[in-house]
């Protein structure tokens, strides 16, 4: 997958604005996406985490060295650019003790 509209038709849509994955899931119930990885200089395809995943489809870019991308709502599958940031890792880590019910959820 290249393009968001590829990661959305492979979701089911909520009435609450959720994009749940249908696709393979991570053992942590989190979306497996193959995209391009700018992180590895090249944008060659590979299997990332979907909020990791769905930044670089939507940036085109890598993840800033420092930053994490991670969801903010309570769907492990969800894949809506809404509810995925791209902070530092210090914010991160802070939002991961309020918010976040495990550190395994940051990609």
């Amino acid at each position: 997958m290249r393009t968001i509209e590829e990661i959305k038709g492979r979701c089911v849509i909520t009435d609450d604005g959720h994009w749940l994955w249908r696709g393979a899931k991570r053992h942590d119930g989190r979306p497996n996406i193959y995209v391009p990885d700018y992180s590895r200089g090249d944008g060659k395809l590979t299997t990332q985490c979907g909020p990791r995943a769905v930044w670089h489809c939507l940036n085109q870019k890598a993840v800033p060295t420092g930053y994490r991308v991670y969801g903010t709502c309570d769907e492990r599958a969800c894949c809506n650019p809404a509810h995925i940031r791209c902070t530092s890792e210090a914010e991160a880590a802070a939002v991961e003790d309020i918010v976040l019910p495990a550190a395994d959820g940051f990609a």
